[in-house]
C-alpha cells in the first residue's frame, strides 16, 4: 500500500441538501413572487424534477432555521399557503364558547406536558426569559395589551425549556388563539374584579415558577393544572372549575 498520503476526502451534498440550498436561493431571487402562489409542493417537484418527500424534508430543513420568507402583513391568503406547504399547524378561528372551550382542553394538555419537563431540563437562560416575562406582566396594568403579551411569553417560555422544540412549536402556533383568550378574560372582569384577578393569576404564576427554580416536576405540574382550570374558569365564568367547568367533548 502506498505510504503517500491520502487526499481529504470531499464530503458530497445530498440531494436533499440541493434542493434545500436551491429553494433557499429562488426566495432570495424572488423568483416565488409576494404571494406565494409558485411555492407548493408540485410546483417545486416539477421544477427541481425530485420527489415530494425530498421538497418536504428540505422545506422542513428552511423553517426549522428560519429562512422561510415572511409574507407582507395582511397577505392571509399566502400565509395559509405557507403554513399547508411547511407542515405549520394551522387551527381555526375562534368563535364560539365550544371553540374556547376546545382551544383550553388543547392548551391544558399541551402546557401540562411542558411544565414537567421544563421543572426537569431548564438552564439558567430559560429561568431568565422565565423571570423577565413573569415581572413584566405584573409589574404593568392587568388590563393592557402588554400584560396579555407578557403572560404569553412566561408560559412560550417554559415550553422552550422543555429543550423539546415541538412544544414551543406548538405554543407558538396557539400564540394568537392564547392571546384571544387572554384578552377576553381581561375585557369580562370590573374594575374590582380586574385587581382581584391580577392578584390570583400573579400567586399562580409564582406558584409555577418557584415549583420551576426548585426543579420540582410534580408541584410544578399541580401548579399548572390550577392555573389552567382557574383560567377556564375567568374565561366561562365557573366559580369551581372542577365542579362546573368541562372539557369540551363532555355531555351537556
Amino acid at each position: 500500500m502506498s505510504t503517500e498520503a491520502m487526499p481529504g476526502l470531499i464530503r458530497r451534498p445530498n440531494l436533499v441538501e440541493l434542493v434545500h440550498d436551491a429553494i433557499e436561493e429562488a426566495f432570495r431571487r424572488g423568483e416565488f413572487g409576494a404571494d406565494g402562489r409558485q411555492f407548493t409542493e408540485a410546483a417545486l417537484c416539477r421544477k427541481f424534477n425530485v420527489s415530494r418527500p425530498t421538497v418536504r424534508e428540505a422545506l422542513i430543513r428552511l423553517r426549522a432555521k428560519g429562512a422561510l420568507p415572511h409574507f407582507r402583513e395582511g397577505s392571509a391568503n399566502a400565509a395559509a399557503l405557507l403554513a399547508r406547504q411547511i407542515g405549520a399547524p394551522r387551527y381555526q378561528a375562534l368563535s364560539s364558547i365550544a371553540d374556547l372551550r376546545q382551544h383550553v382542553e388543547f392548551r391544558r394538555t399541551v402546557e401540562l406536558g411542558a411544565v414537567r419537563l421544563c421543572a426537569l431540563n431548564r438552564d439558567a437562560g430559560d429561568i431568565e426569559r422565565m423571570e423577565a416575562a413573569f415581572h413584566a406582566l405584573h409589574a404593568g396594568t392587568d388590563c393592557s395589551r402588554n400584560s396579555a403579551a407578557a403572560d404569553f411569553r412566561f408560559h412560550l417560555a417554559i415550553a422552550q425549556a422543555t429543550k423539546n422544540p415541538v412544544f414551543a412549536s406548538v405554543m407558538e402556533s396557539l400564540r394568537a388563539h392564547a392571546l384571544f383568550t387572554m384578552n377576553l378574560s381581561r375585557q369580562f372582569s370590573s374594575l374590582h374584579g380586574q385587581t382581584e384577578r391580577s392578584v390570583q393569576i400573579e400567586t399562580e404564576h409564582r406558584m409555577i415558577l418557584d415549583a420551576i427554580l426548585d426543579r420540582d416536576e410534580a408541584r410544578a405540574l399541580a401548579a399548572m393544572r390550577l392555573h389552567i382550570g382557574n383560567t377556564a374558569a375567568r374565561v366561562f365564568g365557573c366559580s369551581d372549575e372542577n365542579k362546573k367547568w368541562q372539557p369540551a367533548n363532555a355531555a351537556a
